[in-house]
């Protein structure tokens, strides 16, 4: 599921800004995890909801929270070096 989603969101090339937006609220990831519940219609353009809900239940936990952020970082790292070949 964090993979999916990160995909996704690297594609559009948010990735960067996502990298930025999650560090900033990483301390107070649970009480983002609640607003997404309020984010959910908008989400649900991206993602069905089953699969929504259980990213939301990811992001409530903080290794779940860390997780995500690492997966941003890897495919901008990956995509960073693809372009150095």
């Amino acid at each position: 599921m964090i993979d999916r989603v990160a995909a996704t969101i690297h594609k559009r090339g948010m990735g960067t800004p996502a990298i930025l937006a999650l560090q900033s609220v990483r301390p107070l990831n649970f009480l983002g995890s609640q607003a997404m519940v309020a984010l959910q219609p908008f989400a649900e353009l991206f993602l069905s909801k089953d699969d929504y809900e259980r990213f939301a239940a990811i992001i409530e936990r903080r290794d779940g929270f860390a997780k995500f952020i690492e997966r941003f970082e890897e495919l901008e790292s990956e995509e960073a070096n693809g372009k150095r070949s």
